[in-house]
């Protein structure tokens, strides 16, 4: 199974709130049990995160498929906020969420 991981899953692995399941979830990801899927999006917005973030991140990287942003996900985003499902503050312009 692919699984899409936007920046907020990689920061959650130093947030009290999501530890424990961040922690699981990259665990299954290293165990082979899910493809991880990332965008270039989110290695630019990586880059300017803290170290250990950053760090896990670049450990990641050899077990993931970084994707491009395409108009079809720019429209998902879109459908999303037009429908109340992400607030937007979830999405930058033009950046998917």
């Amino acid at each position: 199974m692919r699984v899409y991981a936007d920046t907020s899953v990689y920061g959650g692995m130093f947030d009290d709130e999501f530890v424990r399941a961040s922690e699981t979830f990259f665990s299954l990801v290293r165990l082979g049990r899910f493809q991880l899927v990332t965008s270039a999006l989110v290695l630019d917005e990586v880059a300017a995160a803290p170290e250990p973030v950053r760090l896990l991140l670049e450990d990641m990287l050899p077990m993931s498929d970084v994707v491009s942003v395409t108009e079809e996900a720019l429209r998902l985003q879109k459908a999303y906020l037009d429908n109340g499902i992400v607030a937007p503050n979830a999405a930058s312009e033009g950046a998917p969420l």
